[in-house]
């Protein structure tokens, strides 16, 4: 347990880090050829599995709840595991979303303006994760966005999710 809360502190050392490059205004910090190696290293570390491994609520739900009563040899033992696996659950789950909508966020900043093909691929990596692992993404961009009504029926209606539609109406 020790061991994944220490990994999942170094990659969110390493987002951090990746992502705060990415934000300087410096040119000379990343030049243009490097930005889609830093863009596939965010996009790596998002894609680990530590972020999703069994005591994370991200994980899937047939590995969220492990049987583990029978490794444990008192009430005393067990109660510092479940201490030390609701931390690292913690960990995992608000270091994830916290640098995912940071993310988001210099995503959303950078598509205001023109960019290259590997932005646009980057920031349809980050906005898929964003609308499964950040609640309410989705309302916030297409209120952000000013999608209307009639395009997002259209475009359901497209891809054969008119039950979508009746259920939410």
């Amino acid at each position: 347990m020790e061991e994944l809360d220490r990994r999942i502190r170094v990659l969110n050392k390493w987002w951090t880090a990746l992502l705060a490059s990415l934000r300087n205004h410096n040119a000379a910090v990343v030049n243009g050829n490097d930005r889609p190696s830093y863009y596939e290293a965010i996009i790596g570390i998002m894609s680990r599995p530590e972020w999703r491994s069994s005591p994370s609520t991200l994980a899937p739900y047939s590995k969220q709840n492990p049987d583990t009563s029978s490794s444990f040899s008192s009430l005393a033992s067990a109660s510092s595991h479940y201490s030390i696996q609701k931390s690292v659950q913690h960990n995992m789950r608000s270091f994830f979303t916290g640098s995912l909508a940071d993310t988001l966020a210099f995503v959303v900043e950078k598509m205001a303006i023109r960019q290259s093909a590997s932005m646009i691929s980057f920031a349809g990596k980050v906005l898929a994760f964003a609308f499964f692992f950040c609640n309410t993404v989705g309302e916030i961009l297409v209120g952000l966005w000013n999608i209307q009504p009639g395009t997002i029926r259209r475009v359901l209606s497209e891809h054969g999710l008119v039950e979508v539609l009746i259920y939410r109406q």
